[in-house]
């Protein structure tokens, strides 16, 4: 096995380790969630339309809600959308919607990736325009 395909399971593996961790935990934080609003697997299953057994694998962290779902359920324990989807490593839907419907800021975003920017570069980049945005306020 050479050198680069020993390199790439091992980044692999540790993504995968990665995943499992914030599957369960974030699986706890929605099952601590449920159990502060007094709710039982059935009454959160109904509301979000997926079956109690689903409900509880994804809050043992066996399985990963769709995007739709964590929506809802960001929705109905009021939480921060962005954050429970970040706990998943996941993009917010929220944001996903945002370059669907924005084409400028869609060809914004490929321009800078085809800029050859380094890594430090675009970050400077765009924490420039937080900023900025927060001015703008």
């Amino acid at each position: 096995m050479a050198y680069n395909e020993s390199e790439q399971i091992e980044k692999e593996v540790k993504q995968r380790s990665e995943q499992a961790i914030r599957q369960i935990q974030t699986g706890g934080y929605l099952q601590k969630l449920r159990v502060e609003h007094n709710l039982r697997l059935i009454d959160v299953s109904n509301k979000i339309n997926i079956s109690p057994n689903f409900l509880s694998e994804i809050e043992k962290g066996k399985r990963i809600p769709s995007d739709s779902n964590i929506r809802k359920l960001a929705e109905l324990y009021d939480v921060d959308e962005i954050k429970l989807f970040d706990m998943y490593g996941k993009i917010a839907l929220s944001v996903k919607e945002e370059l669907i419907e924005n084409k400028g800021l869609q060809k914004t975003l490929i321009l800078i990736k085809e800029s050859g920017m380094s890594g430090e570069d675009k970050i400077r980049l765009y924490n420039g325009l937080y900023e900025g945005y927060k001015s703008f306020l």
